[in-house]
This record gives C-alpha cells, structure tokens and sequence, in this order.
C-alpha cells in the first residue's frame, strides 16, 4: 500500500488561508477520485477504450499530478494523524479560545514543514541513489575497458607471434630454395634441361 502527501488549503476563522499537508492511501484515492476521473475518461475516449487501457493505477497516477503530490508512507500517515489527535486533544482542553485559531495554524505549519523536510530527505535519498548507480555503471565501464585492452594484448602477442612465423617460414623457404639450386645443379639436371630446350 503507498501513501501519497499534498498541499490542502482551508479557510481559517479569520478568513485567511491555512495551508495543511495531508496523506491519503490509495484506496483512499481511488474511494475520492475513481468515480469522478472514469466518467472524464470514458466521455472522452469511449467506455471500450477505456475499459482495454486503463486501470486503478493510471488513476492514482492522474491524481498525484493533478495534485502535485509525493510518495510518502505509512509512518508519515502516523505520524501527521498523531499530529491532528493531539491539536484536537489540545484544543477540546484549551479554556481560553482566543488563542485557538493561532495553535491551529501554527499545528498546520508545523505538519507542513514536517512533510516538506521529509520530501527533501527523500530527494537526497533518491540523488544518492542515482549517483551510486552511476558510480556503478562507471566501474562496470572501467571493467569493460580493462578487458578490451587486455583482448587488444592478446591480439597484439598472437600478431606478434604470426609475423615471427612468417619470418621463419619464410627463412625456411629461402634455405630450401638454395638446397634445391644446389642438389639440381649436383647431378647435372641443369644442363640436360638446356639441351632438351635447344631441340
């Protein structure tokens, strides 16, 4: 279950705005919006449509950026409900009401302030994440690049290793080549080759 946090505004008793952080599940959210967001949808892509490419989570993901809101979690959901238990519980205690209106805004920014800190943790949550992604694909990269270059040693060593071998082929052809001269013109091939031409 995911829990998402957005800025709700109310009007106070002074008639100023109070801006206040609240936390709705995603049951939640589709309990609120599922009904009004599908009608929206199937009057303007038809009901079969509709029906074949959407779901529950295309409608949560509708209303986090109609709302601008952030993942949260449950503990957060606690923690701002135990927020609204004890203002509540000091407000029902509190004799002198002059004084309420300015402990609920106070309360509402205290909570405000609260999720904006806990989002911002959550954002250098995430770039640490990203930058320890990044350092890994750097040091898979780094990996990559010492095998090419050891491949391209090998490579080196093997044409090394072929251009010694037509040398010493070549030496061996050079010696074999002389022995040849030698061993004809020892049994006077030569000259019985040049008398068969001259015929």
């Amino acid at each position: 279950m995911k829990y998402y946090s957005y800025n709700e505004y109310s009007y106070n008793v002074h008639g100023d705005v109070d801006p206040c952080v609240a936390i709705l599940s995603e049951e939640e959210i589709i309990k609120e919006y599922w009904d009004y967001w599908q009608k929206r949808m199937i009057a303007k892509f038809g009901k079969e449509h509709f029906e074949a490419n959407y779901s529950e989570k295309d409608c949560i993901d509708d209303w986090v950026v109609v709302n601008w809101a952030w993942e949260t979690n449950k503990r957060e959901k606690m923690k701002t409900n135990e927020i609204i238990k004890a203002l509540r519980d000091t407000i029902a205690g509190h004799r002198d009401t002059d004084g309420i209106p300015e402990l609920i805004l106070a309360a509402s920014r205290l909570q405000e302030l609260e999720a904006s800190t806990l989002h911002i943790i959550r954002q250098a949550a995430e770039a640490q994440d990203e930058r320890d992604e990044y350092i890994k694909q750097c040091d898979a990269l780094n990996d990559k690049l010492e095998i090419a270059l050891n491949n391209s040693a090998k490579l080196q060593s093997k044409y090394d290793e072929a251009a010694a071998n037509v040398q010493r082929l070549k030496k061996a052809l050079d010696e074999s080549e002389e022995e040849f001269i030698k061993n004809y013109e020892r049994v006077g091939w030569v000259e019985n080759i040049s008398q068969d031409l001259n015929i």
